[in-house]
């Protein structure tokens, strides 16, 4: 009936153009993605995009965040406050000091303090442990304490009291009531987290907060820290020489997961011993994917999984160790891949300037926005800045993904445009006779 016939014709009609219409919409995604390749990461809008970003952060905490995250993992809550501050801290720093900027990064860095130094702060945690509460919770509560003290042209006695009244419980638990001397293999100095349970990653943090207190208070603390520098050396793993993941309740191979955070801290610790250990991190955990860098969370010797640290795995890569692997590069010179990352960041994070702040895949995991400002704005704090090294990606480093995406958006195309397919099918018909009659 011609009823029928006109209703058939407008499906047709209809299914033809919501094709095209998705055609549109992926080829503008992949075009933006494309172009987001190329984004400036430095610079004054950078700075204001930083701003925006924790002002979202901190109506999520606002909102209960660090108890939903606390739901999570174990240190949901403390992770959540501890690397607000501490980007606040780093974002404070990129502005001159006595200025409005700078008071107001202050301000916050002081109230996400606040948040860790109370019971909810300490809940996860074991008062009995040496220092109290373990190594995790005092080492980053004492380095954000750093931080605080740091952004100060004139720190207030009260904070450098407590900053020094932390690193020296941190010190007693290393060491003993009788100081730092050697040889003491008897004791590790890696102290636990959790009963036990320990971590050496947890131990950077504590004495990067002693080296604050070297600054600014006696530089005599310096000879702890390289005491304690040299006791680790003894326990590198041998066939990579950086730093095992985990030493109790049993000892594991290096991962990027903590190697990224070590890396960090230990170019303000010693810059000798960063650029070494940070040259072998590259030669096992720096690797491309599809063109893009990324972070391998194993060494390509070892074939294992993804776990809680880590997150889950996709060809072997750690998201959240590539996100932190950008502190790690960019405080140890290696500013290209440093760049590169980010650039990778901005091109598949989907990253929304909405009401209330920027945000990355709409907001859905605000913890994970916390590492990226954090990792993006690492600097040196104590150490002078890194000349820059030979290594990164080439400059086409870019090209492969641009290949696939155009044949993405053939592929789609392809899809889409009914008549390309039957003239496509016509030609190949036509190649596959002509083919058979010349083998016959």
């Amino acid at each position: 009936m011609p009823g029928n016939h006109l209703y058939v014709r407008f499906l047709s009609r209809g299914s033809t153009f919501a094709r095209r219409a998705v055609v549109v919409v992926v080829a503008f995604a992949i075009g933006v993605s494309n172009l987001r390749l190329y984004s400036p990461i430095d610079g004054p809008a950078e700075m204001a995009s930083t701003e925006t970003h924790l002002n979202f952060i901190r109506n999520e905490l606002n909102g209960g965040l660090g108890p939903e995250m606390q739901q999570l993992f174990p240190e949901g809550y403390f992770f959540s406050y501890v690397l607000y501050g501490l980007a606040r801290v780093e974002a404070g720093l990129g502005v001159p000091a006595n200025t409005d900027g700078r008071a107001a990064a202050l301000t916050e860095a002081r109230w996400a303090l606040e948040q860790l130094d109370s019971p909810q702060g300490r809940a996860p945690f074991e008062a009995s442990l040496k220092p109290s509460y373990g190594a995790f919770y005092v080492g980053w509560l004492n380095y954000l304490r750093a931080g605080i003290v740091h952004l100060q042209p004139e720190p207030e006695d009260s904070e450098l009291r407590e900053l020094e009244d932390a690193c020296e419980e941190i010190l007693v638990a290393v060491f003993g009531t009788g100081g730092a001397t050697l040889p003491r293999n008897d004791v590790s100095p890696f102290l636990q987290s959790y009963p036990g349970q320990a971590w050496p990653v947890d131990m950077y943090p504590a004495m990067v907060s002693v080296q604050a207190c070297a600054e600014y208070i006696d530089p005599a603390y310096r000879e702890s820290i390289d005491v304690w520098l040299d006791e680790v050396d003894q326990l590198t793993d041998p066939a990579y020489g950086l730093v095992g993941h985990r030493v109790e309740p049993f000892e594991e191979h290096p991962r990027a997961t903590s190697q990224t955070l070590i890396l960090r801290f230990l170019a303000e610790l010693d810059p000798a011993r960063a650029e070494a250990a940070y040259q072998r991190y590259r030669e096992e955990f720096v690797v491309t994917r599809l063109g893009l860098p990324a972070v391998q969370e194993h060494p390509s010797a070892i074939e294992a999984g993804g776990d809680v640290d880590s997150g889950p795995l996709f060809m072997r890569v750690s998201a959240s160790a590539t996100v932190v692997g950008v502190s790690a590069a960019q405080v140890n010179g290696d500013a290209r891949t440093a760049a590169a990352i980010r650039q990778t960041g901005e091109a598949f994070g989907v990253p929304l300037h909405l009401p209330g702040g920027r945000r990355y895949v709409g907001g859905v995991f605000p913890l994970g926005d916390l590492f990226v400002i954090w990792s993006s704005s690492a600097q040196l704090w104590f150490q002078p800045e890194r000349p820059p090294i030979d290594a990164g990606p080439s400059w086409w480093w870019r090209l492969p993904t641009h290949g696939l995406s155009l044949a993405a958006g053939v592929s789609v195309w392809f899809w889409v445009w009914p008549g390309f397919r039957r003239r496509y099918r016509i030609i190949y018909s036509r190649v596959r006779r002509l083919a058979a009659r010349q083998s016959g």
